[in-house]
């Protein structure tokens, strides 16, 4: 849109609000409110923060009101979602049509699915155990020999939730799994790969601590 076209836009916006009462605005003044924001949103100083570009207002826009000289709304921005997350980040905006400068705060979060559900690592922790303790050959175990096995986390805790809950699964895992098969008389060996424990009563290799 051509410099021209987005000053009239923003004109219109300063006629427009002033005959609003102060607060949310109703649906159809709303709407209008958004259209004129995205066509002068350019003009404004500061649009550029949290790279929100015109073309990421358009549809976005919620609880529009009118604060003088202030215009404020709320967007969702959903590049942790990306990334498995299950909240959205929140960005308020306010734009001061005085000044035609925009701001924008951040830090809140909308939950856009339920949490996944915490992990009782206990009965893995159990089989794996015992497992070891009995020699039991099994995909989550690699035997390196009679009295050493290495633990396979990744197939006991595959990676199908989001990296944060993954990581922490699997730290509890370990956090559990390592006092447990203390008490059979395995230990973790130093200088080795991940999770490769050690019968006590073996000549080679030296647990931890």
């Amino acid at each position: 849109m051509k410099e021209d076209q987005q000053l009239e836009r923003l004109d219109q916006l300063k006629r427009l609000l002033p005959q609003q009462p102060s607060g949310r605005l109703a649906e159809g003044t709303a709407s209008e409110v958004e259209s004129l924001l995205i066509g002068c949103w350019q003009l404004l100083g500061g649009f550029k923060q949290e790279s929100t570009s015109a073309d990421k207002l358009f549809g976005r826009m919620e609880n529009i009101r009118w604060e003088p000289p202030y215009v404020m709304f709320q967007i969702e921005r959903h590049g942790g979602t990306v990334m498995g997350s299950s909240r959205a980040e929140i960005h308020d905006w306010s734009v001061n049509l005085e000044t035609a400068t925009a701001s924008c705060s951040t830090g809140r979060f909308r939950q856009l699915r339920p949490h996944a559900a915490a992990l009782d690592v206990a009965p893995l922790v159990e089989k794996v155990a015992q497992g070891i303790d009995a020699g039991e050959s099994s995909p989550d175990l690699k035997w390196l020999a009679p009295d050493r096995v290495r633990v396979n986390i990744g197939q006991i805790i595959p990676d199908n939730c989001p990296k944060q809950t993954l990581q922490g699964r699997r730290r509890r895992f370990k956090q559990t799994l390592e006092p447990r098969l203390a008490q059979l008389g395995w230990y973790r060996l130093a200088g080795t790969a991940a999770s490769t424990y050690q019968r006590k009563s073996a000549t080679s290799g030296a647990p931890v601590g």
